[in-house]
């Protein structure tokens, strides 16, 4: 994040990547870290609802061993057994806990339980 500020590599990259990007995707936000990258998005998922008229849309489930950085929103996604329960009683954004499954499971699970989710921070290992 340069906060309304750039110089010459990053712009050089910016542009770079976007040439590897599909048609219509021409947009490159850089983030100081992978927890504030997560915030962005999480942001930039609300705000997208919102435009869209989706008001209700606020909310986000944690898949449990999930870990996705220690910025204040990004632990409302991560597993909150470990060492994020031992400092913080509740999310803001989230309270929800599912466990590891197959792909298909956690599609099936994320629709019927969390219709209102913005979308699901995961990654499935195999």
């Amino acid at each position: 994040m340069f906060g309304g500020f750039t110089h010459d590599p990053a712009a050089e990259l910016a542009q770079r990547l976007v040439r590897l990007l599909p048609d219509g995707l021409d947009k490159i936000f850089f983030a100081d870290s992978g927890s504030v990258a997560v915030e962005v998005v999480m942001k930039m998922a609300i705000q997208y609802q919102q435009a869209k008229g989706e008001t209700q849309r606020t909310k986000f489930a944690s898949i449990r061993s999930g870990y996705h950085g220690d910025t204040w929103h990004a632990m409302s996604v991560c597993d909150p057994i470990p060492l994020h329960s031992l400092i913080y009683n509740r999310y803001p954004l989230g309270d929800e806990i599912i466990n590891r499954e197959t792909e298909r499971y956690l599609q099936q699970y994320l629709a019927e339980h969390f219709p209102d989710a913005q979308f699901e921070i995961l990654s499935i290992i195999d």
